[in-house]
Formats: C-alpha cells, sequence, structure tokens
C-alpha cells in the first residue's frame, strides 16, 4: 500500500509505502510521482521523501522505480534529492549501494 501526500507547510512531498514494495506497489509509485509533477505544487516543492517505516520488503520492481524517478528528477533538471527516510536494517543493505550509484537518492 502507498500513500502520498503533498506537506505544503514545509514544500515537501512525501510518499510512504506501507508492507513490500513490489511491483503492483511500484505502478502506484509512479503514479503518484507523475501526478504530482503535472500539479502546480510541484513547483514548490523542495523535497522529495520516501518513508519506508513500514516497509517489510523490497524486489526489483521498487529498486527500479526509484532508479527510474532519480533520472526521471535529473532530465526534467528539477535538482532536488530524492531522500529515502525510515529504512530499517535489512533494506539499508540493499539501499546503500543504490545511493552510492545515483547522486540524488541519499539515505537519511
Amino acid at each position: 500500500m502507498l500513500r502520498s501526500q503533498y506537506l505544503s507547510d514545509k514544500n515537501v512531498f512525501k510518499i510512504e509505502i506501507h508492507g513490500k514494495f513490489d511491483l503492483p506497489v511500484a505502478l502506484e509509485f509512479r503514479k503518484a510521482y507523475l501526478t504530482h509533477e503535472s500539479s502546480k505544487q510541484c513547483n514548490e516543492t523542495s523535497q522529495y521523501i520516501i518513508d519506508l517505516s513500514q516497509t517489510s520488503a523490497v524486489d526489483s520492481a521498487a529498486i527500479g522505480s526509484l532508479i527510474l524517478w532519480s533520472d526521471y528528477m535529473a532530465q526534467k533538471n528539477l535538482g532536488t534529492v530524492l531522500y529515502l527516510i525510515n529504512v530499517n536494517e535489512t533494506l539499508r543493505t540493499v539501499f546503500n549501494t543504490i545511493e552510492k550509484n545515483y547522486m540524488n537518492i541519499k539515505l537519511h
């Protein structure tokens, strides 16, 4: 399950992933950021946060979604960083590799 929201008081777009981050959730993830990108709030957004505190597992579709969004942000010159927050120790191993290879994806 996925929940997205724009926090206007902080100019933050936040996506929370609950349960397994797999292909169906990856498709929801893509839809959420594309919907936000087409909104008025996109120009005001200063941070993008993915909260993984309730995420139990990730698959290759999830990792691919994060990488594609990172590339998409770079192509659109959004000049922003995608912060992954509340990453548990099991998932941290996976995301450490991603962080090393993609400059605009950061573990926080």
